[in-house]
């Protein structure tokens, strides 16, 4: 579904697509891009940082685990910075640089966007 992302590597390529625009039959959102990271699927018994994991922050802690984490997973620095409560959307792809591998676009959503209902 997001064969394209990994274009994502290459930080010319962010630099020329740094937003995301996500639509749906109901609603409009607009992310930008906070980091761009390898990564692959753990052991259940495994005690890293399973991205894959993070649905929703409901403390200030789980979301500072989290944003660390991408932030210093990330190929490259964006510029794009979070602060708790912001919403995030994660693309995943697969990868093919280890067994299981993917391939991790994080975003945030833009604070000053209305959603657009229809």
């Amino acid at each position: 579904m997001f064969g394209d992302l990994d274009l994502y590597l290459k930080e010319s390529f962010f630099q020329e697509h740094p937003i995301i625009h996500f639509d749906t039959l109901y609603e409009e959102r607009v992310y930008e891009i906070v980091a761009v990271f390898r990564s692959q699927v753990y052991r259940a018994e495994d005690e890293v940082f399973k991205y894959y994991q993070f649905y929703v922050a409901d403390t200030r802690e789980e979301f500072e685990d989290f944003y660390r984490n991408i932030k210093a997973l990330s190929i490259y620095d964006t510029g794009v910075e979070a602060e708790f409560g912001d919403t995030f959307l994660t693309c995943s792809t697969c990868a093919y640089h280890v067994e299981d591998g993917r391939f991790v676009v994080v975003a945030k959503r833009r604070q000053e966007q209305e959603t657009v209902i229809y």
